[in-house]
């Protein structure tokens, strides 16, 4: 099992929701999706906030994946961390790779959120926001063909 080391440091835990409930969950979550891609296209907004909202979409989006496989965060690491510690986990190369660069705007994000402004460029928010769209379309392919369950009705 990919997770076993995650389980055992606590990093991830089982979340123990049903169907139904991880079902109206996701509802909610790709709602959340929505809304911070929806600020993203915002033009009153700094490049440091789009970047926050185009972080949160794959914050979000990752952690979908960690419910539907059955896990949410642990108690050894922050709940974005450990999503991203999933996510490098999780069998698919291509998102493995994702999850770093996800990571790294984690850090960003919280340097832009408690400690300076105007620190992301435009170049960094559109490669970000690529890697979000591409990672959001194929989330929505697997959880169809691996997860047709926890599909809304």
């Amino acid at each position: 099992m990919p997770y076993e080391s995650l389980l055992r440091r606590d990093v991830i835990r089982a979340h123990g929701l049903t169907v139904e409930e991880i079902s109206k969950r996701i509802v909610e979550m790709f709602a959340v999706i929505e809304r911070h891609l929806q600020d993203v296209e915002a033009t009153d907004i700094s490049v440091d906030g789009r970047y926050n909202n185009t972080y949160g979409a794959a914050r979000v989006a990752a952690e979908i994946v960690m419910m539907a496989e059955g896990f949410r965060p642990g108690r050894a690491y922050g709940n974005h961390a450990a999503v991203f510690a999933f996510l490098r986990a999780f069998p698919h190369e291509a998102w493995q790779m994702q999850a770093r660069l996800f990571d790294e705007a984690r850090k960003k994000r919280n340097i832009l959120e408690y400690e300076r402004a105007n620190i992301v460029t435009q170049t960094e928010l559109d490669t970000l926001r690529t890697q979000v769209e591409r990672f959001l379309y194929e989330m929505k392919l697997w959880l169809q063909a691996d997860h047709r369950e926890l599909q809304p009705t």
